[in-house]
């Protein structure tokens, strides 16, 4: 918690207060068909399990591939692609990612059915701010 999700919200929120471009939070949640050690069904998105998703190169691992794969890469690597050449992910038939600079500060869960939610662990990132200080 404290190494890769606190951090990225601390820098997320000091990015919020003192930068001027959007800011577009994720949240992968969609999970590979794919075997862990010692051969069990992977339960969920790993880290770093976007990364075949993001460059839709699903045949980089031996995983197997489903429609919904498929639909989840396309969908990745085109908020990706339309955020390096626009600084916004946002085009069509792609699904809203809102700005994180939004009140509410929202972030995109992707996965097959993508959806959106709102900083549901602030309370917690704000304790963990405090303890540090």
């Amino acid at each position: 918690d404290l190494v890769i999700n606190h951090g990225t919200w601390a820098w997320l929120e000091a990015h919020r207060k003192t930068a001027k471009s959007e800011i577009f939070r994720y949240r992968f949640d969609h999970a590979p068909n794919t075997m862990w050690f010692p051969k069990e069904p992977v339960q969920g998105a790993f880290h770093s399990s976007e990364i075949p998703y993001v460059f839709d190169n699903l045949d980089a691992f031996d995983w197997t591939i489903a429609p919904d794969d498929e639909i989840v890469a396309a969908m990745m690597s085109g908020y990706v692609v339309n955020f390096v050449k626009t600084g916004d992910p946002n085009g069509q038939s792609l699904p809203h990612w809102p700005s994180y600079r939004e009140a509410e500060r929202p972030q995109i869960c992707i996965a097959s059915k993508t959806s959106i939610d709102y900083d549901v662990d602030r309370a917690r990132h704000e304790m963990l701010e405090k303890l540090l200080e």
